[in-house]
């Protein structure tokens, strides 16, 4: 009987043990950025394209259709859509891409950048609409050619004719390219 209980608590020790290492670590996600559910600002290609548009956070889904950079002649044009509410797409042309450089959202200054919006207001722009902002900048932190990723932060306010102001804040971006 003795050996019994020796073995029983052997074996409850033992099995107690080994469960306990098992424990799966916790993966703990970052804290938030921003108090309004932006996803946060990586450099890491996590396929984000995000804002706020008059106060509304927006943020772009992530499929093959509606995210999206690419560069061409030193032009970089990324965008995200299907965010709905305020807009269903936003765009930016940047010229004479370098990481770090911040860019004026104008065409009166270059290099320069162009903002396109798709279905801005609930359709008071139905297409697509070459924007010219009043003021905004996009600032290109990450520019990386091995890995192709582009990352980086912008704001802008810009009037549509005939309809509201969109006032964009804590732009956010971090996309692959091809």
């Amino acid at each position: 009987m003795k050996t019994f209980k020796f073995l029983l608590s052997a074996f409850l020790i033992t099995t107690l043990f080994t469960f306990n290492q098992c424990k799966k670590d916790k993966i703990t996600e970052p804290a938030p950025d921003n108090p309004y559910g932006l996803p946060n600002a990586t450099q890491t290609g996590a396929n984000i394209f995000a804002c706020r548009v008059n106060g509304v956070s927006w943020i772009s889904k992530t499929d093959i259709y509606n995210l999206g950079a690419s560069i061409s002649n030193d032009t970089l044009n990324l965008g995200g859509g299907g965010g709905g509410l305020l807009m269903n797409g936003l765009g930016f042309s940047i010229k004479q891409i370098q990481q770090g450089q911040s860019y004026l959202l104008n065409t009166t200054i270059y290099p320069s950048g162009n903002v396109f919006i798709t279905n801005a207001i609930n359709s008071c722009v139905s297409g697509t609409l070459n924007a010219r902002t009043i003021s905004g900048t996009l600032i290109l932190t990450i520019y990386d050619l091995t890995n192709k990723i582009v990352s980086g932060k912008f704001s802008c306010t810009i009037p549509i004719p005939q309809c509201d102001t969109l006032k964009i804040t804590d732009g956010r971006f971090d996309i692959k390219y091809n």
